[in-house]
């Protein structure tokens, strides 16, 4: 690090850094080290001189998980990207009962499911766990992308810091995987007679949810359908790895009890070791004190008789 520190600012020396490039520079790095990135990057800028420069780079957001795979797939696969920006906008000129439909669906999902898989490799491989959650964030992203292009990031692009909100297409496929309603709830939406159900987080009852949803295209039903197919799986993923290191824990815990037995077994006999040596070790003792007592008696005895000698 030091070395290289060295090298940016001989670097610094020969020419005026370009801030741009420098910047879209720290948003390709590895996301662990993009603090420290930026702050290397400021410190060179200010002792170069440029304050404005460095006051700019140290003002740049750290993104979250999901932003970051964004920009990696903004400076990495643009041309997946571009595939995915057609096939979905294409798919969006077509009435879902076109004949080219089905053809269109299937090359948006193609498209998808090659920057989905690009995503879990970015993660796996720096270490970042493909929950469940930042997937559906970053499909949501690519959602928002395929409809507004980069006009939804409020930053230069493949520098997003946060995650967009769910654009309008996506809310309506949420929305279409409601199960179909009864005639009698379809007349009691229609109608606006009846009893109301408790309306949800939306503000929209389940039965006018329910009776939107069997108006919508078979088209859309079928991209809800194929979303909630792939949430599905990723779900199935992360249930998968949960109870594998569930199932590691507990050999763990098995091995730390039997570890913790063989302890207490061994703490005991180490005990009784103990006891058996205080024990021999009182014997001993004893045995020294009477055998100090028959010492003195006997040279007692021997004074007596070398005084009856004379």
């Amino acid at each position: 690090m030091v070395a290289r520190s060295g090298a940016r600012a001989n670097e610094m020396g020969k020419k005026r850094l370009d801030i741009e490039s420098e910047i879209d520079r720290l948003y390709q790095q590895p996301l662990g080290s993009f603090v420290k990135e930026r702050d290397t990057l400021a410190r060179l800028l200010r002792s170069g001189g440029d304050r404005d420069g460095a006051d700019r780079v140290k003002a740049q957001a750290k993104p979250g998980v999901a932003a970051w795979v964004m920009n990696q797939l903004h400076w990495g696969a643009k041309k997946e990207l571009a595939r995915w920006i057609g096939a979905s906008r294409a798919l969006g000129t077509l009435q879902p009962r076109a004949a080219g439909w089905p053809t269109a669906l299937e090359r948006r999902k193609a498209a998808l499911d090659r920057l989905m898989g690009r995503a879990e490799e970015l993660l796996t491989g720096a270490g970042h766990a493909a929950s469940r959650g930042t997937l559906r964030r970053i499909e949501t992203a690519l959602d928002s992308l395929a409809l507004r292009g980069e006009d939804d990031v409020a930053t230069r692009p493949g520098r997003r810091t946060e995650d967009p909100e769910p654009a309008g297409l996506e809310a309506l496929q949420l929305m279409a995987l409601a199960p179909p309603p009864s005639p009698k709830e379809m007349c009691h939406a229609k109608s606006g007679k009846g009893p109301r159900p408790a309306a949800g987080k939306r503000g929209r009852s389940p039965a006018t949810a329910r009776a939107f949803r069997a108006t919508l295209p078979a088209g859309v039903v079928d991209l809800a359908a194929e979303r909630a197919r792939r949430a599905l799986e990723v779900a199935e993923r992360e249930l998968a790895r949960r109870q594998e290191a569930l199932e590691k824990a507990q050999l763990a815990n098995e091995e730390a009890a039997a570890e913790a037995t063989d302890a207490r077994r061994e703490l005991r006999r180490a005990r009784d070791h103990a006891n058996r040596v205080e024990t021999s070790l009182r014997n001993a003792r004893a045995a020294t004190r009477r055998a100090g007592r028959a010492l003195e008696r006997a040279k007692q005895e021997l004074t007596r008789a070398r005084r009856k000698a004379r």
